[in-house]
């Protein structure tokens, strides 16, 4: 049997790979697909317990089959097993070569399956739109907790695919996620990148403009949220809200447009809108910049710079390199260690 789609048949009696001894045991189904195991330094998902240490594959597959909440299993140096709650793949800091990781996509009773977070329906047969249609199912209680990995499949998608979601307060679809513990990854890319997303959900990410434009037409309006952590703030992050986000199409190079922005208790501050707004201009590249003054090489990444006039290119700047991530107003000078971007549906 491959391990690349290995599928574990056993009763809650008695474990076999075939079949169950006890006529009167609980019969379980459980999925296991072999994943991919990526360095880094910094991860999104969350370990459940310490590691512990096994004899076989099979026993650390089993240890997870055990653990209600574990959608997810990594073992290194064949003896090493860790679970997690959510996501498709494992980080690892060390030494990933050594490493092999299985995602839970399925695990039934006769009672029922447990699905991989985004799906849903007796049989794992659906799967959420966005976080915020999640967050409508009640998945802020069955996955409680801050921001989780998720799949989901707008209405335009052919395909699931996997995004950060905070199921809390309407269930916010996150697209872009930068952390200073992360090995540094370079946002200086072409327009073509920018389309169609890089990075890891499980690590630092831009979506993509063709999954975010998906998103976008699940419903007739959304926030767009932006989420600060400043380093002089401790754990305590800043916020800014703006209404009816839009974006242009790919002939308009993504245009932003918002209506208007939301104060919030704890407020980052205006740098959107304003002084410097970026309401309605083009995303810049340094491969297909719009700006007179080449700001996407200037500022060594891609974002909704100004196109015109000599004030600056952009009073948010959350695409640059570590360090070089600003929010002007009312955060100058001001390390950034984490931010995220989503969308909110109103």
């Amino acid at each position: 049997m491959s391990l690349l789609d290995l599928v574990l048949l056993f009763c809650v009696a008695y474990i076999n790979i075939a079949n169950c001894i006890s006529n009167n045991a609980t019969f379980r189904y459980t999925h296991f697909k072999e994943t991919a195991v990526k360095e880094n330094t910094c991860r999104n998902c969350r370990i459940i317990g310490a590691s512990i240490i096994v004899s076989t594959e099979r026993e650390c597959l089993k240890v997870c089959i055990d653990e209600k909440t574990c959608r997810k299993v990594k073992l290194c140096n064949g003896r090493t097993c860790t679970m997690y709650e959510d996501g498709e793949d494992c980080p690892e800091r060390q030494m990933p070569n050594q490493c092999k990781c299985f995602a839970k996509k399925r695990d039934c009773t006769d009672e029922g399956c447990s699905c991989p977070i985004g799906y849903y329906g007796n049989n794992c047969e659906n799967v959420i739109e966005d976080c915020s249609h999640g967050s409508q199912l009640g998945f802020q209680d069955l996955f409680p907790g801050p921001t989780k990995l998720a799949y989901i499949k707008p209405i335009m998608s052919t395909e699931p695919f996997e995004v950060l979601c905070d199921f809390r307060n309407n269930g916010l679809t996150i697209f872009l996620n930068r952390n200073h513990k992360c090995i540094k990854m370079s946002f200086n890319r072409t327009m073509n990148e920018y389309g169609k997303g890089f990075g890891d959900t499980d690590f630092e990410y831009w979506l993509g403009f063709e999954k975010l434009k998906q998103i976008l037409v699940n419903h007739n309006s959304f926030k767009l949220h932006f989420n600060l952590w400043p380093k002089p703030y401790g754990n305590q992050r800043c916020t800014r809200q703006y209404e009816g986000f839009q974006l242009g199409n790919a002939s308009e190079k993504y245009a932003f447009h918002v209506t208007n922005s939301q104060t919030t208790m704890f407020d980052c501050g205006e740098s959107i809108l304003g002084n410097m707004s970026i309401n309605g201009q083009p995303f810049s590249t340094y491969d297909n910049d719009s700006t007179d003054e080449g700001c996407a090489t200037v500022m060594g990444c891609g974002w909704w710079f100004i196109t015109h006039g000599t004030s600056g290119c952009t009073a948010a700047n959350l695409n640059g390199g570590h360090g070089n991530i600003t929010w002007l107003y009312n955060l100058a000078g001001v390390y950034i260690k984490f931010l995220n971007v989503g969308v909110i549906r109103n």
